[in-house]
């Protein structure tokens, strides 16, 4: 089916009226549109976003609670709520942090205990077919989720010596995890709007683990902003926020995570340092917050 027949098949599908282009990625095309429950974001997806169907299986799980609601989910195809408001991004860029710590930190919060039937119960059987509880039937052809061992492999087997602090952290965390829930798993100021019912979530990667790592890309973020990103207060500020009695745990995974994160990029693009003085700032900063030797 060329892409023109697809998409009319879709607009038939869901009975959808005219399409507004609204962005372009690598990953994906999105369009605004209207549907029978509302404004929505038709996303449809390439070749290199067959990923991103992970994340229809979280927002199924979290059926709108603290996130984008799926309407629903096609090969290659999802109808989305559309959210009315900012990314908190713009927010930040702009005016700062003042105020946003408390407020991520309840929104994670909510994301975790969302109620839904989709219960993990182990962060490698759930997700990736070795036994976890599976979506609900009438969901099943959800793409199963990313357990985070999974995600990490490249930088547990990695030998690069520039790489030795991060890798160690992160197997570490593993080797320790949290009661596994599903993660939204790229959370950052971006993929947040304030809409006039609160913050919600958009864009989730969908993975499965321990809790901890989700506020791991807020830390280096929003993009625009290195300055903040790199402040020891900021960090430690953000660390306390999110995790009171162990600050040192979410600051241990954003670690880990930019270790990764050099991996990925690379050779790309994206491979403007950022992640290992990331990585630098955040070692700083974790050797003086409580229990935060554990990890360093």
């Amino acid at each position: 089916m060329s892409g023109a027949s697809r998409l009319a098949a879709l607009l038939r599908l869901w009975q959808l009226g005219p399409l507004t282009p609204v962005a372009e990625t690598r990953s994906s095309r999105i369009y605004r549109c209207d549907s029978p429950q509302g404004p929505a974001a038709l996303k449809l997806l390439t070749e290199a976003g067959a990923e991103e169907r992970r994340g229809a299986t979280a927002l199924r799980h979290w059926q709108g609670h603290a996130a984008a609601r799926l309407y629903a989910e096609a090969p290659g195809a999802m109808l989305l709520e559309w959210l009315p408001g900012p990314p908190l991004g713009d927010r930040v860029r702009t005016h700062g942090d003042a105020g946003t710590f408390p407020a991520l930190a309840a929104l994670i919060h909510r994301l975790h205990h969302a109620p839904s039937s989709l219960v993990p119960e182990n962060p490698r059987e759930g997700a990736a077919g070795a036994g976890g509880r599976q979506p609900p039937s009438d969901a099943a052809t959800l793409a199963p989720l990313l357990p985070l061992q999974d995600m990490f492999a490249p930088l547990l087997t990695s030998q690069a010596a520039h790489l030795a602090r991060p890798r160690a952290i992160a197997r570490r965390l593993l080797s320790a995890p949290r009661p596994p829930v599903v993660l939204h798993g790229d959370l950052h100021h971006d993929n947040i709007i304030e809409t006039p019912e609160g913050w919600r979530a958009i864009d989730p990667k969908g993975l499965i683990g321990d809790p901890g790592f989700e506020a791991a890309n807020l830390f280096r973020n929003p993009v625009g902003r290195r300055d903040l990103a790199l402040a020891p207060a900021r960090i430690e500020a953000l660390a306390r926020a999110l995790a009171p009695e162990e600050p040192g745990r979410p600051i241990a995974w954003a670690i880990a995570l930019c270790g990764i994160s050099q991996i990925w990029n690379a050779g790309t693009p994206h491979d403007d340092g950022i992640d290992a003085e990331m990585a630098s700032a955040l070692a700083a900063v974790l050797a003086d917050v409580p229990k935060g030797q554990e990890w360093a």
